[in-house]
């Protein structure tokens, strides 16, 4: 057969006529009966309506229009009808006159209106919707960033206790450590934190994110998380930024005071609760009285005595048969030293000892007021204060270590104790001016203090010994951050200018005093070798001090000018100044304790906390 048209054209015309028939409502109509089908849509926006219900009038026969808004009904006998169309909150519709006939489909469409009642007047009772709240709506609605607020009215039903616990609430947020922030997922070191626009420094010599952990809840007055960047952040923002907005203006005078506890199987009153010899599980503890750093060996260099480091191979410890009085008397002055820093350092244990545990418990207080007339303005107190105390324990932890290729290094079990404690407070004032003028003042100080035990045990199944391996490990933390700050806000009347200005001093250390290490195989008669060369780092009983102090100093000045533009829009233009310096200084010390007493040859035996008594050093 010859086509008059090309085959491509004759697909494309028995395609648009099948599509034709298939649109057609006639071929699955009865030939005896007929079928009533349209569209309903909405008379305020003419929207297809949804779940419209349609009657036949004197009939059983009725349906509801779907999500285009479309209806058919079948089975309809030939004849005249009237239709009803009804859906709750608009006004019903009634069609006269449907001819319906046999083998064919009557097209009807309609709209159906809203309808409105004028009801009596009534009154409904709520809870206040809150003014810190609406405010925090408004301030993402009109930011040109993109951010999350948290105010303190909403700390205490999310059940946080400090920023860290803030932070976490925060959508595309979350803490890692219980302290770190994390934002849209990068490692916390891209995020910054500030306090009232202020950088806050590390205490952390491994991490330079500001540790949130340390901003009790009762400080705070909002919690503003940025996950996009604008100028007038600090130049080291790369993946977010957490801003700490504390107290100022109480709007009326309060006293509050909250106290909770916590129960924990595993850590609380636990007998077999791990601590170190010289302190306590007690309920109420602060810090630990802990060995400093001899003064003679704090400088650098300090342990050179007459150009020689004291080390144990060196040959020219061991005095010679022939050595002078005069080479006698040196060498001699160096033992001396070496004594005195020994004793310098103190008794120290490297095991740790049972103790009775508490339960986790945590207490603050709040108290602030508005002065209404301190030289005709208005001055506002804030003060806060806060303690806390928790216990964390657990026992055969597994703790296997392997080589790269799949064989067994260490298998092991581990015994962990710490516990944490916490106390700060801060005092803000703030003085008005004039009503579009005013200053503050913040001071905030934060100490917490960590006290770690660890116990490993476990074999070295391919080591150079087949004797089980012990690792004690006592760790103790102290961290102290402080804050002055004093910032201003002017707005100038008439042509709606705003000015805000901050000086900022914040101080940050963290203090890790005598961390003892003594890495041991187990033998007989409780006997225990060092300085083996498969034992972990060190290999020898070790203590370490580790002192870390970071300060910042922040000035910034912030201009906003609004303007209306193009269409009455509004805008603002922002200019302003920010400089921020940081110093770090860190120092860190280990002193390895050698001898001939804990050699393969020579075992130590006895009680590890008593390894280092006078008689032995």
């Amino acid at each position: 057969m010859r086509f008059p048209f090309p085959p491509s054209f004759t697909l494309l015309a028995l395609l648009l006529a099948c599509l034709r028939l298939s649109g057609q409502d006639v071929q699955d109509v009865n030939p005896v009966t007929g079928s009533i089908a349209g569209t309903i849509l909405e008379g305020w926006d003419a929207q297809p309506l949804p779940g419209v219900v349609v009657l036949v009038r004197g009939t059983t026969l009725a349906g509801s229009t779907d999500a285009q808004g479309r209806f058919r009904l079948d089975g309809v006998q030939p004849g005249d009808h009237v239709l009803r169309f009804s859906k709750a909150g608009f006004a019903t519709v009634q069609v006269t006159e449907v001819r319906v006939l046999a083998g064919q489909v009557s097209r009807v469409n309609g709209v159906l209106r809203p309808e409105f009642f004028q009801m009596e007047e009534y009154e409904v009772t709520a809870e206040i919707f809150e003014e810190q709240a609406v405010a925090l709506l408004q301030e993402r609605q009109l930011s040109s960033s993109v951010l999350d607020s948290i105010g303190s009215d909403q700390f205490s039903r999310l059940g946080v206790s400090d920023a860290a616990g803030v932070v976490s609430k925060v959508t595309g947020a979350s803490v890692v450590d219980g302290k770190f922030a994390v934002i849209r997922g990068l490692s916390d070191r891209y995020t910054s934190a500030t306090l009232n626009g202020a950088e806050v420094p590390s205490a952390d010599p491994y991490r330079r994110s500001a540790q949130l952990d340390m901003f009790p809840d009762g400080q705070i007055e909002k919690l503003v998380v940025s996950k996009t960047f604008t100028p007038d952040q600090p130049g080291s923002f790369t993946g977010g930024s957490v801003n700490i907005v504390t107290r100022s203006f109480p709007e009326r005078p309060f006293f509050g005071f909250s106290m909770g506890s916590a129960f924990n199987t595993q850590s609380s009153f636990n007998k077999d609760f791990q601590v170190a010899p010289e302190t306590s599980a007690s309920a109420f503890q602060l810090g630990r009285s802990t060995a400093t750093i001899p003064r003679q060996v704090r400088p650098l260099g300090s342990l050179r005595f007459d150009g020689r480091s004291p080390r144990m191979n060196d040959p020219e410890r061991r005095l010679a048969a022939n050595v002078t009085p005069a080479e006698e008397a040196r060498r001699v002055a160096n033992a001396d030293a070496l004594v005195a820093i020994n004793r310098g350092l103190g008794p120290a244990g490297f095991a740790g000892v049972r103790d009775q545990s508490w339960m986790n418990q945590d207490y603050s207080a709040q108290a602030g007021t508005t002065i209404s007339n301190v030289f005709g303005r208005r001055l506002g107190v804030f003060a806060a204060f806060n303690y806390g105390r928790s216990f964390d324990f657990y026992d055969q932890a597994q703790v296997n270590r392997y080589f790269g290729d799949g064989r067994p290094r260490l298998l092991g079990e581990e015994l962990r104790s710490q516990m944490n404690s916490e106390i700060g407070g801060s005092f803000n004032v703030a003085y008005e001016l004039h009503p579009n003028h005013q200053i503050k003042y913040n001071f905030i100080i934060n100490h917490s203090y960590q006290d770690e035990v660890r116990f490993v045990t476990g074999i070295q199944p391919e080591g150079d010994s087949t004797l089980p391996l012990v690792q004690h490990q006592l760790h103790y933390t102290a961290r102290k951050l402080q804050a002055h700050q004093l910032q201003g806000e002017h707005r100038f009347e008439g042509i709606e200018n705003q000015l805000e200005w901050l000086a900022s001093y914040v101080a940050t250390s963290q203090d890790e005093p005598d961390y003892r290490f003594l890495h041991a195989f187990l033998g007989p008669n409780n006997t225990y070798s060092f300085g083996g060369n498969s034992l972990p780092q060190p290999n020898i009983p070790s203590r370490t001090f580790r002192e870390l102090e970071e300060n910042n100093l922040t000035f910034r000045v912030d201009d906003t000018q609004p303007f209306i533009w193009w269409r009455e829009l509004e805008g603002k233009f922002r200019f302003g100044f920010y400089h921020s310096q940081t110093w770090r200084r860190g120092l860190e010390r280990t002193f390895s304790i050698t001898g001939d007493r804990g050699t393969d040859a020579n075992p130590y035996q006895g009680d590890l906390n008593e390894y280092l008594r006078p008689d032995n050093l």
